[in-house]
């Protein structure tokens, strides 16, 4: 059994326990919603030390996303077009690196890939 959710980790192994530290970077993820959708997951991403960060659409401002464990949310407007969206999350790169792009709402998977090659970052669709 491995446990991740915090900066030392057990694994057991043929009975005897091992504590160990992790040595890598906090990761940090941008996840792209353009419906009320993955709020597990960006808490479960938060427990396991991963920061993420969240654009979505103007309509959805007062949605109940997590925002206990978002670093933090951007906002876009609901008719945005694709060079909207790779634009803002290009500017949302200058500031930090993110890991992952994720596609929480299947609605517009190919813009997020598209704007996964402009962030340097793997694309993940949820």
């Amino acid at each position: 059994m491995v446990e991740l959710s915090s900066p030392a980790f057990q694994i057991e192994e043929g009975g005897r326990t091992a504590v160990r530290q992790m040595t890598q970077a906090i990761d940090r993820f941008l996840c792209i919603a353009s419906y009320e959708k993955g709020q597990d997951f960006m808490r479960q991403c938060a427990e396991m030390g991963v920061r993420p960060s969240l654009l979505t659409v103007e309509k959805l401002r007062d949605a109940a996303w997590p925002r206990e464990v978002l670093e933090d949310i951007h906002l876009m407007a609901d008719d945005c077009a694709l060079v909207d969206l790779i634009q803002t999350v290009c500017w949302m790169c200058r500031g930090r690196h993110f890991d992952r792009v994720i596609a929480l709402a299947d609605g517009r998977v190919v813009d997020q890939s598209r704007t996964g090659q402009h962030a340097g970052a793997a694309v993940q669709s949820c």
